[in-house]
This record gives structure tokens, sequence and C-alpha cells, in this order.
């Protein structure tokens, strides 16, 4: 799909703005025009669409929608935890940042590789955001947002997660396998810990939340955030590194830690994970949730 995806966003682009875009991994960043600046929005829009929505759905319709537990899209009142969730696990995350760059060492043939496709990455991203205007923003906010936690979401928490839990027979290996296929997609491996630990709180919130929509809101907020940053930041030169410094301490990372471990224990024992178990881990439906 990830290839059909690209494709189409080629001829989409060539149909609606003419020109089919530029080569991403040749691309000449101080060059690129505005009409390239839209291609490249557009095929981001259109990869997320296709490329992992359209594979949950192609995957509904071979297999049904019980194979998934329809998606856990039933609403739950554990979705509303799900902000504070993400925001008490950032201490934590940022810390993992920095981990995650210190274990790739500078000069090295592993940096070599990595590191010009993680800054290629991060200043793209950060010129397909910059720009004034509230008009600017609602589209940031659509595209890099909720785009790709509704995207995102229904592919690897909807369909992997589902599966390989189903597989395994246990729930926090399918959380951490689907956690970790998640990170290493996005290709940036600079922050594959980070973003490893965060699909696995999405995991955990769907759940123990009972609801895909859970970790869709944590998603969404966790993207807008980035969004807004560079909103109030258009100062940020995009061929000086990636979208923000990260800086973190022991302490604030354990309580962080402390504080997420509290909060998902706490839904677990109160909301409905005993009532959905058995449908998590089987094709089984619930007697009640």
């Amino acid at each position: 799909m990830t290839g059909i995806s690209a494709g189409l966003a080629t001829l989409v682009s060539e149909w609606i703005l003419g020109t089919p875009g530029p080569d991403v991994m040749n691309m000449n960043l101080e060059s690129l025009t505005p009409v390239d600046i839209k291609s490249l929005r557009l095929s981001q829009s259109i990869n997320q669409l296709f490329g992992f929505l359209g594979a949950a759905v192609l995957y509904v319709l071979l297999f049904g929608s019980e194979s998934v537990n329809g998606f856990m899209l039933r609403p739950s009142r554990w979705i509303l935890l799900a902000p504070l969730v993400l925001l008490v696990s950032m201490p934590l995350l940022e810390l993992t940042i920095t981990w995650n760059e210190q274990m790739i060492p500078e000069n090295s043939w592993l940096a070599e590789q990595l590191k010009p496709l993680q800054e290629l990455t991060d200043n793209l991203t950060l010129i397909m955001m910059r720009g004034e205007g509230k008009g600017l923003l609602i589209s940031n906010l659509v595209l890099f947002a909720l785009i790709p936690a509704v995207c995102e979401e229904v592919a690897f928490r909807g369909i992997i997660q589902s599966q390989s839990v189903k597989l395994f027979g246990n729930i926090h290996v399918g959380i951490w396998v689907s956690a970790a296929i998640f990170s290493a997609i996005h290709m940036q491996f600079y922050g594959f810990i980070p973003r490893m630990l965060l699909g696995a709180v999405f995991g955990y919130l769907v759940v123990y939340s009972g609801s895909l929509w859970s970790a869709i809101v944590a998603h969404f907020l966790n993207n807008a955030l980035a969004v807004f940053a560079v909103y109030m930041n258009q100062s940020l030169e995009p061929l000086e590194g990636g979208l923000e410094e990260h800086v973190a301490t022991w302490p604030y990372a354990l309580l962080s830690l402390a504080m997420v471990v509290v909060l998902l224990s706490w839904m677990r024992r109160a909301g409905p994970w005993s009532a959905i178990r058995q449908m998590v881990l089987t094709d089984t439906k619930p007697h009640h949730i």
C-alpha cells in the first residue's frame, strides 16, 4: 500500500498542481518553491490516507471487522484521561530522546547513514509547517495532527496491535511489538526509543480504556503541540537541526514514569479492561462492558 499511495500522491500532485513534486531524497531544500511545498503537503496527506487508513480498510474488507474487534471505536469516559497521560509522559520521552541520540556515536558509520535522513525529515517537516496566519495553523493541525492521529492509530493500534496481541496471546507483547513497528516505519532512528515508548502508551490507553479514541486523542495532542511550537516560533532555522531542543533530568523523568504507571494502573483496575480482556485476546465478544 505504501508504494501505491506514493504513486497516487505523485499523480494527484501533477493533476492538481501541475507538478509531480520534488524528488525527496535528492532535493535541494533551499531551492524549494511554494508549489514544491504544496506538493509535499499534499503527498503527506495522501500517504497517510491511503498508506495507513487505506491498508486498514483493505484488511477489514478481507478479514472482517470482527477480526479487529470493530477497531474498538466505542465511546468511553476513560478517553478523558488520555490527554493527562500524554502530558505527564513528556519528561520521560524527552530524556529518552537524549539517550537515543547518545546511543549513536558521533562520526560513526551508523551516524553517517542515519543522521542525513533524520535531518532531511526534520527539515522537510519544519519547512512544510512554517508560515504565518491562522489559516495555515488550522491546515497544519489537520495535516500534521488530525490526519496522522486517525490514520496511524487505525493502522497500528487498530490492526497491527490487535493482531499482535492475538498472535502472541499476550497483551504486553502485542503492544510493544506494535509500538516497535510504529517507531521503525517512521524511519527516524534518532527518535526510535521515544517514539516506541509513545506507541506503547497509546497501546495501553486503547486496551485499558476500551476505545481506540483514547489513542487518537493522545496522538492528536502530541502532534498538535509540535504544530503550535513551530507556529509560535517562526524564527526557527530549517537547516539547523530538528524541531526543538530536548532537555530533561532524571528526577522529572522518574516522576513522569511513576505518574504514567499510576494513571494506567488506575485505568486498568477501574476501567472496562476486565470486561473486554477476552475480546482483545481473541475474537470472542464480551458479555458486558
